[in-house]
């Protein structure tokens, strides 16, 4: 099959409209590339298309024209152009054509060119203001008549093309720079990728995959935008980048590219900008480097975690730290999740979910703090972070988990109890001794977090430890019971506890309830109809608030948060046969929850719960 981009069939549909030879600089104004890499792009097709019948000549001293012996198959890679474009590339087009021109920009040449009705491009257009005239930069766009207007603001337009270069580049350093037919100047990348990676690490500076391709597109756009005569001249000298100046100066001037064309004052600010705030958000801050608004921020948000959601992440330091990173990409508005690490994040937010509402809690609280509003593509970022300190507190609780052997036996036996438990659980929980049962007293003084006894009656014990009976030669059965008692406490130690039991959410009247739908989503759709019925919630859900994960194998835990809802109820119905989900997972039962805003803190509890259910 054969494929090309929407530029390279644009560049057939010139030369076939043609009577003539189009000479090389009128076809690279045409497309607003360099002449390079149109030469780059004639390859491609000529290599796309080779035997087929159709190529592209090259007339030495003249230009280029179109040798077309196979009209049928020119006829339909012409009738597939206008669904090659999708919407994002639409809006990349719009955006490159207003910031390479200094004038407006005719709406009906931009319908013609990109086959497009003027609805659809009135609809491209409100994205356009969404994205760069309501959020930053904002960019003034103006409409007037049949054209469109920019404002002639060099440091904005940097901005938005950066930002459009990083959505269109993959800079996975793995696989190394993949061309992209939108990204101009990609011709340039690989010698600016290889010095600036020399250069960066005799500096000694460390950066992460989305930090040096943000600095290797700067450089990119730094040549490109000067070569195109839109110069910045003049840089924004303010404290936070003076330091980083003479750096960014013996950086930029390694780059090959600018032997001849020296940057000018406002590029190397520019790029000083970028390394400051690469700085102030390195993940390796030490204490000293805390500003005492991050501290006291820091310490509200650990507050609000706790007060929310019941976790106490105070104590993990690696935690701190990281969280004031955030805090600091927030405050720079330098907050990114590259595209090929946004479906490792889904799968964290998978094994995970509750976590992914504490992330959005905490974008929420700091867009509200530093009035920036995350991106679609950026939301989900700090649920790494979480995972992380998750699994540090998981650890943690383990090693504070202790038991007690309660026990009327006499040394040795009690000897031989201890070492046994000792070697079946000993990486779970920590046996702290054992006492007679003439030691009631000692043994609450002791509090642990299990109580293992070999007498059969435990009535006179307190409440607030689990208790297990065992023989004094260990069972099968015996050790089943402590592997329960052992998840118990483990859910009780690392999730707020229930307020009551979870049978208590699952109200009688949703409990036995037949579905008509024939997927998935329908039936989603029906279980929320019924408890818009019911009068459990106001009004239909939202699938974007729709949360998810996989308790078990074969069952989906879908459920959502909505201010409105007044009480957590569960619908749980099990279907007739595997119906697939997202391409992923069989699943055979669905729970179905609406959780109200004073339950959302036990989502944890409530997602381990659903794992035990029969």
């Amino acid at each position: 099959m054969i494929s090309l981009s929407t530029r390279q069939k644009k560049i057939l549909d010139i030369l076939s409209s043609s009577a003539d030879v189009v000479s090389g600089s009128v076809l690279a104004d045409k497309l607003r590339v360099s002449t390079r890499t149109l030469r780059t792009e004639v390859t491609h097709i000529n290599d796309a298309l080779a035997r087929s019948g159709i190529q592209i000549l090259s007339y030495y001293g003249r230009g280029y024209g179109l040798q077309n012996d196979n009209r049928r198959l020119f006829s339909q890679l012409m009738a597939s152009m206008d669904k090659a474009v999708s919407r994002d590339d639409r809006i990349h087009y719009i955006l490159l054509q207003l910031i390479d021109t200094d004038d407006s920009v005719d709406l009906c040449d931009i319908e013609d060119e990109l086959y497009i009705s003027r609805s659809t491009l009135e609809s491209d257009l409100k994205i356009i203001q969404e994205k760069v005239c309501k959020n930053e930069p904002y960019i003034n766009l103006k409409i007037h008549k049949n054209t469109l207007i920019m404002e002639d603001d060099e440091l904005k337009k940097r901005n938005i093309l950066l930002h459009l270069f990083l959505e269109m580049w993959d800079f996975n350093s793995l696989q190394g720079i993949q061309d992209n037919p939108w990204l101009e100047g990609i011709e340039y990348l690989e010698p600016i990728h290889q010095v600036l990676q020399s250069v960066l690490h005799k500096s000694g500076i460390l950066l992460d995959e989305f930090q040096f391709a943000y600095l290797t597109l700067s450089v990119l756009l730094i040549y490109t935008r000067n070569l195109q005569n839109h110069h910045l001249y003049e840089g924004n000298l303010n404290d936070s980048i003076v330091l980083e100046l003479a750096r960014a100066k013996k950086i930029l001037d390694q780059i090959p590219l600018f032997t001849k064309m020296k940057p000018y004052d406002g590029d190397y600010a520019w790029f000083a900008e970028s390394l400051s705030v690469f700085h102030h958000c390195n993940n390796a801050l030490t204490d000293g480097e805390l500003t005492e608004e991050e501290v006291q921020l820091t310490d509200s948000l650990l507050r609000d975690l706790k007060a929310e959601y019941g976790l106490d992440f105070s104590g993990d330091q690696i935690f701190y730290r990281q969280l004031c990173c955030e805090i600091r990409k927030y405050r720079f508005h330098m907050v990114a999740l590259t595209s090929n690490m946004r479906f490792y994040y889904h799968d964290i937010e998978k094994k995970y979910p509750f976590l992914g509402d504490i992330d959005r809690y905490l974008e929420w609280k700091l867009e509200g703090i530093f009035h920036y509003k995350s991106r679609m593509e950026e939301m989900g970022h700090m649920i790494p972070i979480l995972a992380a300190a998750w699994v540090r507190r998981a650890d943690t609780d383990q090693r504070q988990m202790t038991a007690l052997l309660v026990t009327g036996l006499d040394t040795t036996m009690a000897a031989y109890l201890m070492e046994s438990i000792s070697l079946m659980f000993g990486d779970r929980m920590k046996l702290i001794g054992w006492v007679t049962p003439h030691d009631i007293k000692k043994a609450a003084e002791m509090r642990p977090s299990m109580i293992l006894t070999t007498l059969a009656d435990t009535k006179t014990w307190y409440e607030s430890s689990s208790v297990v009976t065992l023989a004094p030669v260990l069972r099968p059965k015996d050790i089943q019971k402590i592997n329960s008692a052992l998840e118990e406490v483990e859910l009780t130690i690392r999730f707020p506890k229930l307020a009551y039991p979870l049978e208590s959410y699952f109200p009688n009247e949703l409990r036995v309830q037949k579905m008509q739908g024939k997927d998935i989503r329908s039936l989603l759709i029906e279980m929320a109809d019924l408890l818009v019925k019911k009068g459990y919630i106001h009004h239909m859900m939202d699938e974007k608030q729709m949360r998810y994960g996989f308790p078990q194998e074969d069952m989906l835990f879908c459920y959502f948060l909505d201010g409105s809802v007044p009480q957590t109820v569960f619908l749980d119905y099990t279907l007739n046969k595997e119906v697939p989900w997202i391409n992923r997972k069989l699943i055979r039962r669905i729970v179905f929850a609406s959780i109200s805003p004073k339950d959302s803190r036990f989502i944890g509890s409530f997602y381990c719960q659903l794992s035990k259910l029969n």
